[in-house]
């Protein structure tokens, strides 16, 4: 059955759903079973669903005529989660309840369209504890012959706990997505730069207080002193490269040179804003960044790195349920990535994808979650009960995150060299 509004289901008590004799779930919709709809403008359909604790819920709803909107709400009507992608064709849906009771999966059109559509639900199931059975599940809307694929890796004390992939890394060619294929990792690589820089800064060879124009004296003097820690904080006033190029018929994926990018910004008239009064996440000062790396070291940006980050690392502060985090996202085009690297237990986890519907974060979080879940449960309890180790681990946090402060790199994300990581 299939309630026109929500306001009708509110009406009715959130009576109980239809039965079924699946995976403890029982409701409007049954596994395999697609249902068509017609939605009018501002109209939705909601579906009425019993669910257990702790249960997955994988679908699509086939946009044939209309965009929609699927959003699963609870009990009271509140949100557990939506998803708004592609305006036709499949509208993928993961949602993951961890009550048990009554949810409602709501279908509505897109501002003010109109149009057919149909559900399905493709998978109702327990949320797996085992890490292959639940990258498997998390992995489901990316995998496939047919899929742009992702992969994620967990990582420990410099080893790699566990590492899956799926999905094809070149629909074209039919090459599938493999835990070692090369993956952009967008502004997950700013991190790295903003490393060269406070390395250089370390060897007495620059100031985070210098003048941008010290390193880069072809840039035109616009009054004002942007430093290179406004460069690193995007508080420079540089206008984005990324949106001026556009203007000029660029596209996304056509090839942008970083000596291309400093004969853009010579052509700079005023700065957008004055020097670290606003914040604007700027890709141009990173840029800028890593050819002053080259200037100043007399090396590549990749030489550079390989010699002094990656060759002896052996490799945003933030918490994550009571741990300190560093996290980052990026995004490139199609590509996604995100990392959390949890600092006291030297480990972490990224997940990266070619899919630009992939939940990077996500992803990551739900692997790191199942491998390091007893430690984050132990770091939460100890915030609620400070007692002197809850006291010390404030401390120490409290201490990291001044350390980054004063480096001057809590904002200090990099996006040139470092374009491609690997997963062993």
């Amino acid at each position: 059955m299939i309630y026109p509004a929500m306001i009708v289901l509110l009406a009715l008590g959130f009576a109980a759903c239809n039965s079924s004799e699946t995976f403890p779930f029982s409701g409007d919709l049954k596994v395999g079973e697609p249902v068509k709809g017609t939605l009018a403008v501002d109209t939705p359909d909601t579906f009425c669903l019993e669910l257990a604790a702790n249960t997955h819920l994988y679908g699509f709803a086939d946009q044939l005529t209309v965009d929609v909107v699927v959003t699963l709400l609870d009990s009271v009507g509140a949100p557990v989660g939506m998803v708004d992608g592609p305006a036709r064709g499949p509208e993928y849906f993961t949602f993951e309840v961890k009550k048990a009771g009554s949810y409602f999966l709501e279908v509505k059109p897109f501002e003010k369209e109109s149009g057919d559509y149909s559900m399905e639900l493709v998978r109702v199931e327990a949320i797996a504890t085992d890490a292959g059975k639940r990258a498997d599940q998390l992995f489901i809307p990316y995998s496939g012959p047919d899929k742009p694929g992702a992969v994620v890796g967990v990582i420990q004390d410099g080893k790699v706990l566990f590492s899956r992939a799926c999905g094809m890394a070149d629909l074209t060619f039919s090459i599938p997505y493999k835990v070692f294929t090369p993956s952009n990792i967008g502004s997950l690589s700013k991190q790295f730069t903003a490393m060269a820089i406070l390395l250089l800064e370390k060897d007495g060879k620059l100031s985070l207080e210098d003048d941008v124009r010290k390193h880069l004296p072809e840039l035109p003097d616009l009054g004002q002193k942007v430093s290179l820690r406004n460069m690193l904080n995007h508080t420079n006033g540089f206008r984005e490269v990324y949106n001026l190029m556009p203007m000029t018929g660029w596209k996304g994926e056509d090839v942008l040179l970083r000596g291309e990018v400093l004969e853009i910004l010579k052509q700079q008239k005023e700065l957008q804003a004055d020097p670290g009064t606003e914040f604007n996440y700027n890709n141009s000062a990173f840029i800028l960044l890593a050819t002053i790396v080259e200037r100043i070291s007399g090396q590549s940006f990749p030489e550079f790195m390989e010699e002094r980050v990656f060759a002896p690392l052996g490799i945003g502060v933030e918490e994550v349920r009571g741990l300190l985090a560093y996290t980052h996202g990026g995004a490139d085009i199609a590509h996604r990535a995100f990392l959390f690297y949890f600092p006291g237990l030297k480990g972490g986890a990224v997940a990266m994808s070619n899919n630009a519907l992939f939940d990077a974060a996500h992803v990551a979080y739900e692997m790191a979650a199942l491998f390091f879940g007893e430690e984050m449960e132990q770091a939460e309890k100890a915030k609620e009960s400070p007692g002197e180790e809850g006291e010390e681990t404030q401390a120490a946090e409290e201490g990291a995150e001044n350390a980054l402060a004063e480096e001057g790199a809590e904002n200090a994300l990099a996006e040139e060299g470092a374009e491609k990581v690997e997963v062993p």
